[in-house]
């Protein structure tokens, strides 16, 4: 419904970029409507980090890869220079908490 009535479509990109980014990237390619997506740039050189082939932004656009599956790789002995580490849990602020 969205493309047939011509509304714009910005979707949230909400990890890392090498991970959801390449396939959310070869989605939005595919939507005659796509607007516009977060690019978390704090996270870039991470990204770059971890994949082997990583995106380039050029000018405020990435040139999507024409390589099978979600055209990227992932560089396994980047990741694992980072494995998961369990952290505190934490609350969310109350209002009272909030005032003067």
């Amino acid at each position: 419904m969205r493309p047939a009535a011509g509304i714009p479509w910005p979707p949230p990109l909400q990890t890392t970029f090498a991970r959801q980014g390449s396939s959310q990237t070869g989605l939005v390619t595919r939507e005659s409507n796509f607007l516009i997506t977060e690019y978390f740039v704090n996270l870039e050189a991470f990204g770059k980090e971890i994949a082997a082939n990583p995106f380039e932004v050029v000018d405020g656009y990435i040139k999507v890869p024409e390589t099978p599956g979600l055209g990227i790789e992932l560089d396994e002995q980047a990741l694992a220079m980072h494995p998961y580490r369990e952290l505190p849990p934490r609350s969310l602020r109350q209002y009272h908490e909030e005032g003067p």
